[in-house]
C-alpha cells in the first residue's frame, strides 16, 4: 500500500491507537485498508466487499482517493519524497468501477 498517502484526508478510513496496531482500517471496523489492495490483486471485487464486510462505496471511496493522489506525479508527498506512481483507478480513470472493469484489469494486470 501506498504508505506516504496522507489517509488522514480519507473520510471512510481511521488509525486509533491500540486498534489493529493504529493501521488505518475503514473506519467503524477493524479491516485494515491494505488488506484491500492486497487482495485486488487476486480477488474478484465481490468476493472481496463479502470477505471483509466493506461496502462498495467505502472501497471506491479509498481507490478514489489513491487515484487522486497519483495526478501529480512529480508533487511530493507528506513525508518529503516524490511519488513518481504511472497508473490511475478510480473515477478519475473516467471509467466506472464496476465488478467486470475491475475483473478485466485483474487479468490484465496480474495473468
Amino acid at each position: 500500500m501506498a504508505s506516504g498517502l496522507d489517509w488522514s484526508q480519507c473520510p471512510v478510513v481511521e488509525s486509533i491507537p491500540g486498534k489493529v496496531s493504529g493501521a488505518w482500517v475503514f473506519r467503524g471496523t477493524r479491516v485494515p485498508v491494505s488488506a484491500i489492495f492486497e487482495n485486488l490483486e487476486m480477488s474478484p471485487i465481490d468476493e472481496i466487499l463479502e470477505n471483509f464486510h466493506v461496502t462498495r462505496d467505502q472501497v471506491q471511496t479509498v481507490l478514489d482517493f489513491a487515484a487522486r493522489s497519483t495526478q501529480n506525479p512529480g508533487e511530493h508527498l507528506r513525508d518529503g519524497r516524490k511519488s513518481f506512481v504511472d497508473s490511475v483507478i478510480g473515477s478519475a480513470s473516467g471509467y466506472p468501477i464496476t465488478p467486470e472493469f475491475l475483473e478485466l484489469m485483474h487479468a490484465n494486470w496480474f495473468q
